[in-house]
């Protein structure tokens, strides 16, 4: 039988940390679309989850991540780098896109690109954990 005791086996209690962010985006043009950050502090392993409603040629995608501000010309900008080449997702919305990365960083988003000309809606979910 298992110990479930900490005070028990010598070590300290910890709980697990998750940060998550789920929204519907409909790019109103084919510019691109950078989402509201998520603040992962702590939380390396980085999931981005992608679900397609409308349009029939997939969104492009770029996961970002952010560790420090730079000198803007007023206040700090945050220096948003990729975590890795933009990904065209899955158009079905029954075959979900997933990206799983492990990067220590401040803060994530997604900067999203529809078609040229394709009304397009994306579901997604950024999730931070340890």
């Amino acid at each position: 039988m298992p110990l479930t005791r900490t005070l028990g086996v010598g070590s300290q209690a910890a709980a697990s940390a998750v940060a998550t962010y789920r929204r519907t985006i409909t790019p109103p043009d084919d510019l691109v679309i950078p989402t509201s950050p998520l603040l992962v502090y702590a939380m390396p392993r980085l999931t981005f989850w992608f679900r397609q409603l409308a349009g029939v040629l997939g969104c492009t995608v770029l996961p970002e991540f952010a560790v420090r501000s730079v000198d803007g010309l007023v206040q700090p900008a945050i220096e948003w780098l990729p975590l890795g080449p933009p990904v065209v997702i899955n158009p079905a919305p029954t075959n979900p896109t997933i990206l799983s990365f492990f990067m220590p960083a401040r803060l994530v988003r997604v900067s999203l690109t529809r078609p040229a000309g394709q009304p397009t809606t994306v579901d997604l979910v950024m999730a931070g954990s340890l």
